[in-house]
């Protein structure tokens, strides 16, 4: 079983280009974005749960008169940066929220025509 799980967390995996920069992470299932709106979340503390890498990101990027030079991916670093980037978390939120869209029409389609014997009131 450890396969299929692998074969659904590899599924979920996201890359998204934004401003020359590209970040990286694993979407939130179904059920996780469904509890990021109950409990009314920010886009910016979605990006910061499900974001867990970068490229492309230059010290110029993140701070006022930085360097040219890349910056690795730190997890606390992103947390701090992301939070005086709106344009950036926003266009990351709804890459993850086309993502989401998108896996649960796939899983209702998957789940509607694997059912043999029942209906669907549609």
């Amino acid at each position: 079983m450890t396969s299929l799980i692998d074969k659904i967390r590899a599924g979920r995996k996201f890359s998204v280009k934004v401003a020359g920069m590209t970040f990286t992470g694993t979407r939130p299932t179904v059920e996780q974005f469904t509890q990021l709106f109950k409990s009314d979340s920010s886009e910016c503390e979605m990006v910061r749960a499900y974001v867990d890498g970068w490229e492309n990101v230059r010290e110029k990027d993140i701070i006022k008169g930085g360097s040219n030079a890349k910056v690795n991916f730190d997890k606390e670093l992103f947390d701090v940066v992301i939070a005086d980037m709106p344009v950036i978390w926003h266009c990351i939120a709804v890459h993850l929220a086309n993502e989401v869209k998108t896996a649960a029409v796939e899983i209702g389609e998957n789940q509607k025509n694997s059912q043999p014997g029942t209906t669907t009131n549609s």
